[in-house]
Protein backbone atom coordinates (compact mmCIF):
# COMPACT_ATOMS: atom_id res chain seq x y z
CA UNK A 1 0.00 0.00 0.00
CA UNK A 2 1.40 3.43 -0.97
CA UNK A 3 0.41 6.32 1.35
CA UNK A 4 0.39 9.84 -0.15
CA UNK A 5 1.31 12.32 2.60
CA UNK A 6 2.02 15.28 0.31
CA UNK A 7 -1.38 16.67 1.26
CA UNK A 8 -3.13 15.79 4.51
CA UNK A 9 -6.31 16.78 6.30
CA UNK A 10 -6.75 17.65 9.97
CA UNK A 11 -9.85 15.97 11.39
CA UNK A 12 -8.64 15.87 15.01
CA UNK A 13 -11.75 17.79 16.05
CA UNK A 14 -13.70 14.56 15.67
CA UNK A 15 -11.94 13.19 18.74
CA UNK A 16 -13.99 15.42 21.07
CA UNK A 17 -17.13 13.63 19.90
CA UNK A 18 -15.81 10.11 20.43
CA UNK A 19 -16.74 8.07 23.48
CA UNK A 20 -16.07 4.75 25.15
CA UNK A 21 -18.89 2.24 24.86
CA UNK A 22 -18.19 -0.63 27.20
CA UNK A 23 -20.48 -2.27 29.74
CA UNK A 24 -21.39 1.15 31.14
CA UNK A 25 -23.06 4.10 29.50
CA UNK A 26 -20.98 6.00 26.90
CA UNK A 27 -18.29 8.24 28.44
CA UNK A 28 -15.78 10.68 26.89
CA UNK A 29 -12.25 9.62 26.01
CA UNK A 30 -9.78 9.84 28.86
CA UNK A 31 -6.95 12.39 28.53
CA UNK A 32 -4.17 10.05 27.23
CA UNK A 33 -6.50 8.44 24.65
CA UNK A 34 -7.84 11.83 23.60
CA UNK A 35 -4.30 13.08 23.04
CA UNK A 36 -3.43 10.02 20.92
CA UNK A 37 -6.62 10.43 18.89
CA UNK A 38 -5.89 14.10 18.08
CA UNK A 39 -2.30 13.31 17.14
CA UNK A 40 -3.28 10.51 14.75
CA UNK A 41 -6.11 12.43 13.10
CA UNK A 42 -4.23 15.70 12.75
CA UNK A 43 -2.68 14.65 9.40
CA UNK A 44 -4.85 12.08 7.61
CA UNK A 45 -3.48 11.13 4.14
CA UNK A 46 -5.74 12.06 1.26
CA UNK A 47 -4.78 9.10 -0.94
CA UNK A 48 -4.04 5.37 -0.36
CA UNK A 49 -2.89 3.49 -3.45
CA UNK A 50 -2.92 -0.31 -3.58
CA UNK A 51 0.18 -1.97 -5.00
CA UNK A 52 -1.40 -5.44 -5.09
CA UNK A 53 -3.45 -4.96 -8.27
CA UNK A 54 -2.71 -7.81 -10.66
CA UNK A 55 -0.61 -9.79 -8.18
CA UNK A 56 -1.29 -13.51 -7.78
CA UNK A 57 -1.85 -13.42 -4.04
CA UNK A 58 -5.09 -15.38 -3.64
CA UNK A 59 -4.88 -18.32 -1.27
CA UNK A 60 -6.76 -21.04 -3.13
CA UNK A 61 -8.02 -24.01 -1.15
CA UNK A 62 -9.08 -26.10 -4.15
CA UNK A 63 -10.16 -25.88 -7.79
CA UNK A 64 -12.89 -27.58 -9.80
CA UNK A 65 -13.21 -27.66 -13.58
CA UNK A 66 -16.16 -27.89 -15.95
CA UNK A 67 -16.68 -31.43 -17.29
CA UNK A 68 -17.27 -30.07 -20.80
CA UNK A 69 -14.85 -27.12 -20.95
CA UNK A 70 -11.46 -27.22 -19.16
CA UNK A 71 -11.27 -23.44 -19.66
CA UNK A 72 -14.00 -22.91 -17.05
CA UNK A 73 -13.19 -23.37 -13.39
CA UNK A 74 -14.24 -22.51 -9.85
CA UNK A 75 -11.88 -21.99 -6.93
CA UNK A 76 -12.42 -21.44 -3.22
CA UNK A 77 -10.03 -19.08 -1.47
CA UNK A 78 -9.27 -18.46 2.18
CA UNK A 79 -11.24 -15.41 3.42
CA UNK A 80 -11.88 -14.15 -0.12
CA UNK A 81 -14.79 -16.24 -1.37
CA UNK A 82 -15.16 -18.47 -4.44
CA UNK A 83 -13.93 -17.20 -7.80
CA UNK A 84 -14.94 -18.22 -11.32
CA UNK A 85 -12.64 -18.46 -14.34
CA UNK A 86 -14.20 -18.33 -17.80
CA UNK A 87 -11.13 -18.19 -20.03
CA UNK A 88 -10.11 -14.55 -19.68
CA UNK A 89 -7.15 -13.55 -17.49
CA UNK A 90 -9.53 -12.11 -14.90
CA UNK A 91 -11.17 -14.23 -12.21
CA UNK A 92 -14.59 -13.07 -11.01
CA UNK A 93 -15.75 -13.43 -7.44
CA UNK A 94 -19.09 -15.21 -7.54
CA UNK A 95 -19.68 -15.45 -3.79
CA UNK A 96 -17.92 -14.02 -0.73
CA UNK A 97 -16.81 -15.39 2.63
CA UNK A 98 -14.45 -18.30 3.10
CA UNK A 99 -14.17 -20.37 -0.06
CA UNK A 100 -14.01 -24.15 0.32
CA UNK A 101 -14.69 -26.98 -2.14
CA UNK A 102 -16.63 -26.31 -5.35
CA UNK A 103 -17.92 -28.27 -8.33
CA UNK A 104 -19.94 -28.55 -11.55
CA UNK A 105 -22.88 -30.84 -12.27
CA UNK A 106 -21.65 -33.46 -14.81
CA UNK A 107 -24.78 -33.32 -16.99
CA UNK A 108 -25.66 -29.63 -16.68
CA UNK A 109 -22.43 -27.68 -16.01
CA UNK A 110 -24.46 -24.47 -15.62
CA UNK A 111 -25.49 -25.87 -12.21
CA UNK A 112 -22.63 -25.24 -9.78
CA UNK A 113 -21.71 -25.69 -6.12
CA UNK A 114 -19.51 -23.97 -3.59
CA UNK A 115 -18.83 -24.28 0.16
CA UNK A 116 -17.84 -21.82 2.86
CA UNK A 117 -15.89 -23.32 5.77
CA UNK A 118 -17.33 -26.46 7.41
CA UNK A 119 -19.97 -28.50 5.58
CA UNK A 120 -21.83 -25.56 4.02
CA UNK A 121 -22.64 -26.41 0.39
CA UNK A 122 -24.71 -24.04 -1.71
CA UNK A 123 -26.06 -24.62 -5.23
CA UNK A 124 -26.52 -22.18 -8.09
CA UNK A 125 -28.85 -23.13 -10.96
CA UNK A 126 -27.74 -20.04 -12.92
CA UNK A 127 -24.00 -20.42 -13.41
CA UNK A 128 -21.97 -17.77 -11.60
CA UNK A 129 -24.83 -15.35 -10.81
CA UNK A 130 -23.92 -14.07 -7.32
CA UNK A 131 -27.58 -13.44 -6.46
CA UNK A 132 -28.73 -17.00 -7.13
CA UNK A 133 -26.84 -19.09 -4.58
CA UNK A 134 -29.15 -21.30 -2.51
CA UNK A 135 -28.41 -22.72 0.95
CA UNK A 136 -28.56 -26.56 0.99
CA UNK A 137 -26.61 -27.15 4.22
CA UNK A 138 -29.19 -26.93 7.03
CA UNK A 139 -29.51 -30.72 7.36
CA UNK A 140 -25.72 -31.07 7.67
CA UNK A 141 -25.35 -28.31 10.24
CA UNK A 142 -28.17 -29.81 12.31
CA UNK A 143 -26.45 -33.22 12.46
CA UNK A 144 -24.42 -34.26 15.49
CA UNK A 145 -21.37 -35.15 13.38
CA UNK A 146 -18.10 -33.24 13.57
CA UNK A 147 -16.85 -31.39 10.48
CA UNK A 148 -13.51 -30.38 9.03
CA UNK A 149 -12.85 -26.67 8.55
CA UNK A 150 -12.82 -27.33 4.80
CA UNK A 151 -15.09 -30.36 4.51
CA UNK A 152 -14.63 -32.73 1.56
CA UNK A 153 -17.22 -32.27 -1.17
CA UNK A 154 -17.60 -33.49 -4.76
CA UNK A 155 -20.32 -33.80 -7.38
CA UNK A 156 -20.70 -37.30 -8.78
CA UNK A 157 -18.53 -37.41 -11.94
CA UNK A 158 -21.22 -39.11 -14.06
CA UNK A 159 -24.67 -38.94 -12.39
CA UNK A 160 -26.42 -35.60 -12.75
CA UNK A 161 -27.86 -34.09 -9.57
CA UNK A 162 -25.83 -36.34 -7.28
CA UNK A 163 -23.21 -34.92 -4.93
CA UNK A 164 -21.34 -36.12 -1.85
CA UNK A 165 -19.92 -34.42 1.22
CA UNK A 166 -18.01 -35.82 4.17
CA UNK A 167 -18.52 -35.30 7.90
CA UNK A 168 -18.03 -38.29 10.17
CA UNK A 169 -20.14 -40.13 7.60
CA UNK A 170 -20.54 -39.71 3.86
CA UNK A 171 -23.69 -37.76 2.94
CA UNK A 172 -25.40 -37.74 -0.46
CA UNK A 173 -28.00 -35.78 -2.38
CA UNK A 174 -29.52 -36.98 -5.66
CA UNK A 175 -31.20 -33.74 -6.79
CA UNK A 176 -28.69 -30.92 -6.25
CA UNK A 177 -29.82 -30.61 -2.62
CA UNK A 178 -33.40 -29.88 -3.65
CA UNK A 179 -35.50 -28.45 -6.47
CA UNK A 180 -34.76 -24.80 -7.22
CA UNK A 181 -38.41 -23.71 -6.89
CA UNK A 182 -38.81 -25.50 -3.55
CA UNK A 183 -35.61 -24.00 -2.15
CA UNK A 184 -36.61 -20.50 -3.23
CA UNK A 185 -40.09 -20.87 -1.77
CA UNK A 186 -38.64 -22.15 1.50
CA UNK A 187 -36.51 -19.00 1.91
CA UNK A 188 -33.12 -20.60 1.14
CA UNK A 189 -31.66 -17.80 -1.00
CA UNK A 190 -28.22 -17.16 0.47
CA UNK A 191 -28.55 -13.37 0.25
CA UNK A 192 -31.92 -13.34 1.94
CA UNK A 193 -32.15 -16.39 4.18
CA UNK A 194 -35.45 -16.62 5.99
CA UNK A 195 -34.62 -17.09 9.69
CA UNK A 196 -38.09 -18.55 10.20
CA UNK A 197 -37.97 -20.92 7.19
CA UNK A 198 -40.49 -23.72 7.53
CA UNK A 199 -38.19 -26.58 6.44
CA UNK A 200 -34.42 -27.15 6.55
CA UNK A 201 -32.63 -26.23 3.33
CA UNK A 202 -31.11 -29.29 1.65
CA UNK A 203 -32.09 -32.95 1.50
CA UNK A 204 -28.84 -34.75 2.30
CA UNK A 205 -28.96 -38.31 3.67
CA UNK A 206 -26.27 -40.42 5.33
CA UNK A 207 -24.67 -43.18 3.26
CA UNK A 208 -23.19 -46.13 5.13
CA UNK A 209 -21.50 -46.25 8.51
CA UNK A 210 -19.70 -43.66 10.58
CA UNK A 211 -16.09 -43.71 9.32
CA UNK A 212 -14.31 -42.54 12.46
CA UNK A 213 -13.98 -45.94 14.16
CA UNK A 214 -10.71 -47.88 14.41
CA UNK A 215 -12.17 -50.70 12.30
CA UNK A 216 -11.25 -48.79 9.14
CA UNK A 217 -7.51 -49.27 9.58
CA UNK A 218 -4.60 -48.00 11.66
CA UNK A 219 -3.87 -44.34 12.19
CA UNK A 220 -1.31 -42.99 9.75
CA UNK A 221 0.66 -39.78 9.55
CA UNK A 222 -1.73 -36.83 9.68
CA UNK A 223 -5.10 -36.57 8.03
CA UNK A 224 -6.32 -38.37 4.95
CA UNK A 225 -5.78 -35.65 2.33
CA UNK A 226 -6.49 -36.99 -1.16
CA UNK A 227 -7.76 -39.86 -3.29
CA UNK A 228 -7.40 -40.60 -7.01
CA UNK A 229 -9.50 -43.46 -8.35
CA UNK A 230 -8.43 -45.55 -11.35
CA UNK A 231 -10.97 -44.63 -14.07
CA UNK A 232 -11.01 -48.25 -15.29
CA UNK A 233 -11.16 -49.98 -11.89
CA UNK A 234 -13.26 -48.54 -9.03
CA UNK A 235 -11.53 -50.92 -6.59
CA UNK A 236 -8.10 -49.44 -7.37
CA UNK A 237 -6.96 -46.02 -6.11
CA UNK A 238 -4.14 -43.92 -4.68
CA UNK A 239 -4.49 -42.10 -1.35
CA UNK A 240 -2.37 -39.56 0.50
CA UNK A 241 -1.81 -38.36 4.07
CA UNK A 242 -0.84 -34.88 5.26
CA UNK A 243 1.23 -35.56 8.38
CA UNK A 244 4.72 -36.66 9.41
CA UNK A 245 6.02 -40.20 9.93
CA UNK A 246 7.73 -38.94 13.07
CA UNK A 247 4.34 -38.87 14.80
CA UNK A 248 3.30 -42.38 13.66
CA UNK A 249 6.59 -44.31 13.32
CA UNK A 250 4.80 -47.69 13.38
CA UNK A 251 2.68 -46.81 10.31
CA UNK A 252 4.92 -44.69 8.06
CA UNK A 253 4.09 -43.53 4.55
CA UNK A 254 2.52 -40.60 2.72
CA UNK A 255 1.34 -42.02 -0.64
CA UNK A 256 -0.29 -45.43 -0.99
CA UNK A 257 -1.63 -47.51 -3.85
CA UNK A 258 -4.76 -49.29 -2.61
CA UNK A 259 -6.48 -52.33 -4.12
CA UNK A 260 -9.80 -53.40 -2.61
CA UNK A 261 -11.00 -57.00 -2.71
CA UNK A 262 -14.83 -56.82 -2.66
CA UNK A 263 -15.14 -60.56 -2.16
CA UNK A 264 -13.14 -60.57 1.06
CA UNK A 265 -13.98 -57.01 2.08
CA UNK A 266 -10.32 -56.05 2.64
CA UNK A 267 -7.91 -53.58 1.06
CA UNK A 268 -4.19 -53.95 0.36
CA UNK A 269 -2.06 -50.82 0.93
CA UNK A 270 1.28 -50.54 -0.90
CA UNK A 271 3.57 -47.66 0.04
CA UNK A 272 4.54 -45.53 -2.96
CA UNK A 273 6.27 -42.76 -0.97
CA UNK A 274 9.73 -43.95 -2.09
CA UNK A 275 12.09 -40.93 -1.92
CA UNK A 276 9.51 -38.27 -0.97
CA UNK A 277 11.03 -37.76 2.44
CA UNK A 278 9.01 -37.14 5.59
CA UNK A 279 6.76 -34.35 4.34
CA UNK A 280 2.98 -33.89 4.25
CA UNK A 281 1.21 -34.67 0.98
CA UNK A 282 -1.88 -32.51 0.45
CA UNK A 283 -3.50 -34.11 -2.61
CA UNK A 284 -3.00 -36.65 -5.41
CA UNK A 285 -4.00 -37.03 -9.08
CA UNK A 286 -3.59 -39.96 -11.48
CA UNK A 287 -3.09 -39.38 -15.21
CA UNK A 288 -4.34 -42.63 -16.74
CA UNK A 289 -3.06 -42.03 -20.31
CA UNK A 290 0.55 -42.01 -19.12
CA UNK A 291 0.20 -43.91 -15.83
CA UNK A 292 1.94 -41.02 -14.03
CA UNK A 293 1.01 -40.04 -10.46
CA UNK A 294 1.05 -36.42 -9.23
CA UNK A 295 1.29 -35.32 -5.57
CA UNK A 296 1.09 -31.82 -4.11
CA UNK A 297 3.21 -30.70 -1.17
CA UNK A 298 3.97 -27.56 0.83
CA UNK A 299 6.62 -26.74 -1.79
CA UNK A 300 4.99 -27.54 -5.15
CA UNK A 301 3.89 -30.53 -7.23
CA UNK A 302 5.83 -33.78 -7.77
CA UNK A 303 5.40 -36.53 -10.35
CA UNK A 304 6.01 -40.28 -10.10
CA UNK A 305 6.52 -41.54 -13.67
CA UNK A 306 4.93 -44.88 -14.49
CA UNK A 307 7.16 -47.74 -13.37
CA UNK A 308 9.55 -45.43 -11.49
CA UNK A 309 10.54 -45.48 -7.82
CA UNK A 310 11.72 -41.87 -7.75
CA UNK A 311 9.60 -38.70 -7.53
CA UNK A 312 10.59 -35.72 -9.72
CA UNK A 313 9.42 -32.15 -10.18
CA UNK A 314 6.18 -32.20 -12.17
CA UNK A 315 7.19 -29.34 -14.50
CA UNK A 316 9.01 -25.99 -14.44
CA UNK A 317 7.11 -22.73 -13.97
CA UNK A 318 5.40 -23.28 -10.62
CA UNK A 319 6.94 -21.19 -7.82
CA UNK A 320 7.96 -22.93 -4.58
CA UNK A 321 4.64 -22.60 -2.78
CA UNK A 322 2.21 -24.73 -0.81
CA UNK A 323 -0.27 -26.45 -3.14
CA UNK A 324 -3.44 -27.48 -1.33
CA UNK A 325 -5.36 -29.10 -4.17
CA UNK A 326 -4.87 -30.91 -7.50
CA UNK A 327 -7.65 -31.27 -10.06
CA UNK A 328 -7.55 -33.26 -13.29
CA UNK A 329 -9.85 -32.01 -16.05
CA UNK A 330 -12.52 -34.35 -17.35
CA UNK A 331 -10.62 -35.16 -20.53
CA UNK A 332 -7.43 -35.72 -18.54
CA UNK A 333 -5.34 -33.23 -20.49
CA UNK A 334 -5.00 -30.41 -17.93
CA UNK A 335 -3.83 -30.58 -14.31
CA UNK A 336 -4.89 -27.63 -12.11
CA UNK A 337 -2.98 -26.65 -8.97
CA UNK A 338 -4.51 -24.53 -6.18
CA UNK A 339 -1.70 -22.65 -4.42
CA UNK A 340 -1.86 -20.98 -1.04
CA UNK A 341 -0.85 -17.43 -1.89
CA UNK A 342 0.25 -17.54 -5.54
CA UNK A 343 -3.05 -18.06 -7.33
CA UNK A 344 -4.04 -20.93 -9.63
CA UNK A 345 -1.84 -22.77 -12.14
CA UNK A 346 -2.48 -25.27 -14.89
CA UNK A 347 -0.23 -27.86 -16.53
CA UNK A 348 -1.11 -29.24 -19.98
CA UNK A 349 -0.63 -33.01 -19.94
CA UNK A 350 0.33 -35.22 -22.88
CA UNK A 351 -2.64 -35.91 -25.13
CA UNK A 352 -3.57 -39.46 -26.02
CA UNK A 353 -2.64 -40.70 -29.49
CA UNK A 354 -5.60 -40.81 -31.87
CA UNK A 355 -6.09 -44.34 -33.19
CA UNK A 356 -8.23 -45.88 -35.95
CA UNK A 357 -8.47 -49.62 -36.62
CA UNK A 358 -9.25 -51.08 -40.02
CA UNK A 359 -10.09 -54.72 -40.70
CA UNK A 360 -13.00 -57.05 -41.53
CA UNK A 361 -16.05 -56.97 -39.20
CA UNK A 362 -16.74 -60.69 -39.84
CA UNK A 363 -14.20 -63.54 -39.81
CA UNK A 364 -14.62 -67.28 -40.37
CA UNK A 365 -13.04 -69.60 -37.80
CA UNK A 366 -9.86 -71.09 -39.20
CA UNK A 367 -9.26 -68.31 -41.71
CA UNK A 368 -6.59 -65.63 -41.52
CA UNK A 369 -7.72 -62.04 -40.78
CA UNK A 370 -5.61 -58.91 -41.30
CA UNK A 371 -5.94 -55.70 -39.28
CA UNK A 372 -4.16 -52.36 -39.20
CA UNK A 373 -3.94 -49.60 -36.56
CA UNK A 374 -3.31 -46.04 -37.76
CA UNK A 375 -2.08 -43.66 -35.04
CA UNK A 376 -1.77 -39.88 -35.03
CA UNK A 377 0.11 -37.84 -32.45
CA UNK A 378 3.57 -37.79 -30.92
CA UNK A 379 5.24 -40.74 -32.64
CA UNK A 380 6.96 -43.09 -33.00
CA UNK A 381 4.36 -45.50 -31.66
CA UNK A 382 4.36 -49.05 -30.36
CA UNK A 383 1.37 -51.37 -30.88
CA UNK A 384 0.33 -54.28 -28.63
CA UNK A 385 -2.76 -56.25 -29.72
CA UNK A 386 -5.15 -58.72 -28.12
CA UNK A 387 -7.16 -60.67 -30.71
CA UNK A 388 -9.53 -63.71 -30.78
CA UNK A 389 -7.13 -66.08 -32.49
CA UNK A 390 -3.55 -67.27 -32.97
CA UNK A 391 -1.28 -65.55 -32.19
CA UNK A 392 -3.35 -64.02 -29.38
CA UNK A 393 -1.00 -61.05 -28.73
CA UNK A 394 0.66 -59.91 -31.95
CA UNK A 395 2.63 -56.66 -32.17
CA UNK A 396 3.03 -54.00 -34.82
CA UNK A 397 0.81 -51.61 -36.74
CA UNK A 398 -0.17 -54.35 -39.23
CA UNK A 399 -1.04 -57.79 -37.86
CA UNK A 400 -2.72 -61.01 -38.94
CA UNK A 401 -4.15 -63.93 -36.99
CA UNK A 402 -6.13 -67.11 -37.52
CA UNK A 403 -9.54 -66.76 -35.84
CA UNK A 404 -10.23 -69.46 -33.24
CA UNK A 405 -12.90 -68.12 -30.90
CA UNK A 406 -16.45 -67.99 -32.29
CA UNK A 407 -18.84 -65.28 -31.12
CA UNK A 408 -18.86 -61.49 -30.86
CA UNK A 409 -15.27 -60.60 -29.99
CA UNK A 410 -12.98 -57.59 -30.08
CA UNK A 411 -9.67 -56.87 -31.74
CA UNK A 412 -7.98 -54.53 -29.24
CA UNK A 413 -4.80 -52.53 -29.53
CA UNK A 414 -2.79 -50.56 -26.98
CA UNK A 415 -0.87 -47.73 -28.63
CA UNK A 416 1.98 -46.02 -26.76
CA UNK A 417 3.54 -42.81 -28.07
CA UNK A 418 7.03 -41.36 -27.60
CA UNK A 419 6.08 -39.81 -24.21
CA UNK A 420 4.68 -43.07 -22.87
CA UNK A 421 1.07 -41.89 -23.25
CA UNK A 422 -1.25 -44.83 -23.83
CA UNK A 423 -4.47 -45.15 -25.82
CA UNK A 424 -6.69 -48.21 -25.97
CA UNK A 425 -8.78 -48.82 -29.10
CA UNK A 426 -10.91 -51.71 -30.24
CA UNK A 427 -13.02 -53.01 -33.10
CA UNK A 428 -15.93 -55.39 -32.74
CA UNK A 429 -15.41 -58.63 -34.68
CA UNK A 430 -18.00 -61.32 -35.28
CA UNK A 431 -16.18 -64.65 -35.51
CA UNK A 432 -18.41 -67.24 -37.20
CA UNK A 433 -17.99 -70.99 -37.51
CA UNK A 434 -19.96 -72.63 -40.33
CA UNK A 435 -17.66 -75.58 -41.01
CA UNK A 436 -18.09 -79.04 -39.54
CA UNK A 437 -15.30 -80.69 -37.56
CA UNK A 438 -12.97 -83.10 -39.39
CA UNK A 439 -13.50 -86.62 -38.03
CA UNK A 440 -11.54 -89.79 -38.89
CA UNK A 441 -10.90 -93.08 -37.11
CA UNK A 442 -9.57 -96.59 -37.67
CA UNK A 443 -10.14 -99.99 -36.07
CA UNK A 444 -7.62 -102.46 -34.69
CA UNK A 445 -7.54 -105.57 -32.55
CA UNK A 446 -8.77 -109.16 -33.02
CA UNK A 447 -11.69 -111.29 -31.93
CA UNK A 448 -14.26 -109.52 -29.86
CA UNK A 449 -11.69 -107.17 -28.22
CA UNK A 450 -11.28 -104.18 -30.60
CA UNK A 451 -9.54 -100.83 -30.33
CA UNK A 452 -10.50 -97.55 -32.00
CA UNK A 453 -8.29 -94.54 -32.66
CA UNK A 454 -8.85 -91.35 -34.60
CA UNK A 455 -8.74 -87.54 -34.77
CA UNK A 456 -11.36 -84.82 -34.31
CA UNK A 457 -10.20 -81.35 -35.39
CA UNK A 458 -11.95 -77.96 -35.56
CA UNK A 459 -10.36 -74.47 -35.61
CA UNK A 460 -12.95 -73.17 -33.15
CA UNK A 461 -12.46 -76.03 -30.73
CA UNK A 462 -14.28 -79.27 -29.99
CA UNK A 463 -17.09 -79.20 -27.44
CA UNK A 464 -17.80 -82.92 -27.13
CA UNK A 465 -17.00 -86.30 -28.71
CA UNK A 466 -18.93 -89.58 -28.45
CA UNK A 467 -18.35 -93.03 -29.89
CA UNK A 468 -21.21 -95.54 -30.37
CA UNK A 469 -20.07 -99.16 -30.74
CA UNK A 470 -23.18 -100.45 -32.58
CA UNK A 471 -24.22 -102.89 -29.86
CA UNK A 472 -26.26 -100.40 -27.84
CA UNK A 473 -23.32 -99.06 -25.83
CA UNK A 474 -21.48 -95.74 -26.22
CA UNK A 475 -18.89 -93.63 -24.47
CA UNK A 476 -17.86 -89.95 -24.26
CA UNK A 477 -14.25 -89.28 -25.28
CA UNK A 478 -11.90 -86.45 -24.44
CA UNK A 479 -9.64 -85.29 -27.29
CA UNK A 480 -5.97 -85.28 -26.52
CA UNK A 481 -3.09 -83.55 -28.23
CA UNK A 482 -3.92 -82.56 -31.81
CA UNK A 483 -7.43 -83.95 -31.38
CA UNK A 484 -6.47 -87.59 -30.92
CA UNK A 485 -9.13 -89.85 -29.43
CA UNK A 486 -8.95 -93.55 -28.51
CA UNK A 487 -11.23 -96.25 -27.07
CA UNK A 488 -11.33 -100.00 -26.46
CA UNK A 489 -14.40 -102.19 -26.44
CA UNK A 490 -15.19 -105.83 -25.84
CA UNK A 491 -18.21 -107.15 -27.70
CA UNK A 492 -20.27 -109.83 -25.93
CA UNK A 493 -20.98 -111.71 -29.15
CA UNK A 494 -19.49 -112.10 -32.57
CA UNK A 495 -21.00 -110.31 -35.51
CA UNK A 496 -20.94 -107.16 -37.65
CA UNK A 497 -21.47 -103.77 -36.01
CA UNK A 498 -21.75 -100.15 -37.23
CA UNK A 499 -19.44 -97.86 -35.21
CA UNK A 500 -20.09 -94.10 -35.19
CA UNK A 501 -17.64 -91.44 -34.02
CA UNK A 502 -19.49 -88.12 -33.58
CA UNK A 503 -17.88 -84.74 -32.82
CA UNK A 504 -19.59 -81.38 -32.07
CA UNK A 505 -17.67 -78.10 -32.15
CA UNK A 506 -18.24 -75.05 -29.95
CA UNK A 507 -20.60 -73.51 -32.48
CA UNK A 508 -22.83 -76.59 -32.54
CA UNK A 509 -21.64 -77.92 -35.91
CA UNK A 510 -21.65 -81.74 -35.93
CA UNK A 511 -19.78 -84.33 -37.98
CA UNK A 512 -19.93 -88.14 -37.93
CA UNK A 513 -17.53 -90.82 -39.19
CA UNK A 514 -18.92 -94.36 -39.67
CA UNK A 515 -17.09 -97.66 -39.92
CA UNK A 516 -18.45 -101.22 -40.30
CA UNK A 517 -16.52 -103.62 -38.05
CA UNK A 518 -16.63 -107.37 -37.45
CA UNK A 519 -16.11 -108.93 -34.07
CA UNK A 520 -14.89 -112.50 -34.28
CA UNK A 521 -15.21 -115.47 -31.90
Amino acid sequence: MRVDVSTTKDISGECDKRTYVCESDPEPLRAPDLADCKRLLSAVPQKLQSLDDGLNTLQFQSLSVSPTNPGRALGGTQDNGTFAFTGSPTWTETVGGDGGQSGFDPKMPGIRYHNYFNATPEVNFHGNDPKKWLDIYDVLQASDEQQSFYSPFTPDPTVGGRAYTGLESVWRTDDHGGAEADLEQNGCNALNLDPDRENPCGDWVRVGANLTSDSFGPERSGDFSGVAVDPFDPDHAWVTYSGYDAYTPDTPGHVFEVTYDPGRGVARFEDRSYDLGDQPITDVAYNEPTGDLYASTDFGVLRLPRGSRSWVQAAPGLPPVAVYGLTLSGNGRVLLAATHGRGAYQLPLPARPRVRISGPPRVEVGTRARYQAIARGNGPFSFAWAVPGRPAKPRGARISFVATRPGVRFAKVQVTDADGTVTLAGRRVRVVDTKKPAVTFAVGGRGRRLSFGGNVVDPGGIARVRISFGDGSSRALRPGRRGYVAARHVYRRAGSFTVRLEATDRSGNRAVAVERVRAGR
